[in-house]
């Protein structure tokens, strides 16, 4: 006995995923709209031409209007927390320093200094940095 039919979606379903997308609903919500299950929607993502896409350019573009909002109150208003979201969000950015320390063994005071020397952005071993090895206590 043969499965169901496959129901493929039609121009105005594709158009109405990419709306939806592009309002952030879930994959979920979408197919409940079509009247599909959110199966069937990512089996049509998957082996229906233009369904990927459709979701593909939703998403992005509330990504875009979010960056553009964002870029309008950093930029042109000067709000300094949607400057910091874009910048760890967008241009990778971080708060934070890390060090590594290529040597083996246990954690001396030496290393220590040598990983302090690198987050200050000087030369470990040049003894005007300040960094000096202090003697043994």
């Amino acid at each position: 006995m043969p499965g169901p039919k496959t129901r493929y979606l039609d121009e105005k379903e594709i158009d109405q995923l990419e709306t939806m997308a592009g309002y952030r609903m879930s994959q979920e919500q979408i197919a409940s709209v079509i009247g599909i299950s959110r199966r069937s929607l990512i089996n049509r993502m998957e082996d229906q031409p233009g369904v990927r896409e459709a979701w593909d350019r939703g998403q992005s573009i509330v990504e875009e209007k979010i960056k553009t909002a964002l870029m309008r109150e950093g930029v042109e208003k000067g709000d300094v927390k949607a400057l910091v979201f874009l910048a760890k969000n967008f241009a990778n950015m971080t708060d934070g320093h890390s060090v590594t320390i290529e040597e083996k063994g246990p954690t001396s005071r030496e290393n220590l200094r040598k990983a302090m020397a690198q987050l200050m952005g000087q030369d470990p071993n040049d003894p005007a940095s300040g960094l000096e090895p202090e003697g043994d206590d």
